[in-house]
């Protein structure tokens, strides 16, 4: 599941070793060259599932090799999850998916776009009136993706937001159980958190967080502004708060701290846009996340204090995702370093003292800890790699 379990803290149940080599590389077939910035998950006999950006969609076994891959129509950004024997995800061209473990057979699929994009005449409409929210003038491309979430498992029930109707529920068959309009523009970002009560909060790209019910019953609706959150909100178990990250362009960052009541808390400026989530620690005092500036941030979780905060990448656009513990709380992270082709795994302490650092080409998923202690990554030379470190 996406940051490792419903509350989306980003804490792994598995050590890390203080060294590091190459356990195995795979190429992932490609042309041109993409990139898995989907995290993956892994099952009892050790095979990795995991989404590209090619559209395809892959399971390695325990050695890196090949073992199927079905492809869709748009990149994967998203990251997936087991569901009884299938595997479970939504991809950039608006569907989600529920595939077999053991061939990638489809057991069944959903178009999440339906009645925004049924037929040529829609398809042009959604395209006219969402192209100020889907083009970059920029970087000169469209970012016509349908789904950037991913989807989470709570009671036998999937959440997924997409574009369409903005936010769905499956049970585990693929029958629809509810959704919910989050209007206009339709292209929404954000996926869904859990609390520990079991309700769910998301945020729409109109500025507004939601508090839901698992049958969808609305709690409560608060505007949080102008922002896009392109991070998934994360959920402090112990003192029952819910942290968004907001960006505004490409330079504007912070992080918004609200109770699980609506309440804003504290509201933290970073350095620049946070495209990422917000890592829990393990003692849920702290809190980890990292921007486009290339800094990697301490703060405090009471009073959204920046305690420490360390640049450690120089890249344009450098750090788009999120930091993970280990079961000891020492940190990874991916990193984009200077030009498109270089990047690294870091690992650090709580506050910030290198560790080890593992070349991989530029990274941008969120380093995966086996139970041996091996770290799994994507990287943009095409490579899914794992990283020996005990």
């Amino acid at each position: 599941m996406f940051l490792f379990d419903k509350y989306r803290s980003s804490r792994q149940q598995n050590v890390t070793g203080n060294n590091c080599s190459l356990r195995w590389k795979t190429f992932l077939p490609a042309n041109p060259t993409f990139c898995a910035e989907s995290t993956a998950v892994v099952d009892g006999n050790g095979n990795f599932y995991f989404g590209s950006h090619s559209g395809n969609f892959y399971s390695l076994d325990n050695m890196g090799n090949i073992r199927w891959s079905f492809y869709t129509k748009q990149k994967i950004y998203g990251s997936p999850l087991f569901s009884k024997d299938n595997v479970v995800f939504a991809a950039g061209d608006g569907w989600i998916y529920s595939l077999t473990k053991d061939n990638g057979n489809v057991s069944w699929m959903f178009d999440l776009k339906q009645g925004f994009y049924d037929n040529t005449k829609q398809k042009i409409l959604q395209l006219l009136i969402n192209l100020p929210f889907t083009l970059n003038l920029k970087r000169k491309m469209l970012m016509d993706t349908k789904c950037w979430s991913s989807p989470l498992l709570i009671n036998g029930l999937i959440y997924i937001t997409a574009f369409g109707r903005g936010i769905y529920c499956f049970d585990e068959n693929g029958n629809e159980k509810w959704n919910m309009d989050l209007g206009f523009p339709r292209y929404q970002l954000s996926g869904v958190v859990a609390d520990t009560n079991n309700n769910i909060y998301f945020a729409s790209r109109q500025g507004y967080l939601y508090s839901c019910q698992l049958n969808g019953q609305l709690n409560w609706k608060k505007y949080i502004g102008n922002y896009n959150v392109w991070g998934n909100p994360s959920y402090n178990d112990f003192t029952n708060n819910i942290y968004v990250p907001l960006s505004k362009g490409e330079n504007k960052g912070l992080i918004a701290c609200y109770t699980n009541q609506g309440v804003l808390k504290w509201k933290t400026k970073l350095v620049s846009a946070i495209y990422g989530s917000i890592a829990i620690a393990p003692n849920r005092k702290k809190l980890y996340c990292a921007d486009f500036a290339g800094f990697v941030y301490c703060i405090n979780s009471a009073n959204g204090k920046i305690e420490t905060k360390k640049r450690i990448s120089d890249a344009t656009r450098a750090l788009w995702t999120t930091p993970t513990f280990d079961s000891n709380g020492d940190v990874l992270i991916s990193t984009k370093d200077g030009n498109s082709k270089n990047g690294r795994v870091i690992k650090m302490t709580h506050d910030f003292s290198s560790v080890w650092e593992f070349e991989t080409g530029q990274a941008l998923s969120i380093p995966l800890i086996l139970d041996n202690g091996d770290v799994c990554v994507g990287s943009w030379d095409g490579n899914y790699y794992c990283i020996k470190t005990r």
